[in-house]
């Protein structure tokens, strides 16, 4: 399945990056290529039954230190 994946995600951008590379829209290869791996790499801990990590916990450790400081500030 895995190869599957891959293969279907390589074919898929061959054939759309063709038709962009000849009118010269690079900017939108470059965006393309990083949704797509972010797509494939979360498909790939999908398929190890691996826990792929949410927004949330970035949330949660950028706000972390913040409330914190809150709650000494109030306490």
């Amino acid at each position: 399945m895995f190869i599957v994946l891959i293969a279907g995600a390589v074919l898929a951008a061959l054939l759309e990056y063709r038709s962009w590379a000849m009118r010269k829209h690079y900017r939108d290869i470059a965006f393309s290529a990083c949704v797509l791996g972010v797509g494939v790499a979360l498909g790939v801990l999908r398929l190890l039954r691996m826990p792929a990590p949410t927004p949330l916990g970035a949330i949660q450790t950028i706000f972390k230190p913040a409330s914190r400081l809150l709650e000494k500030l109030l306490s």
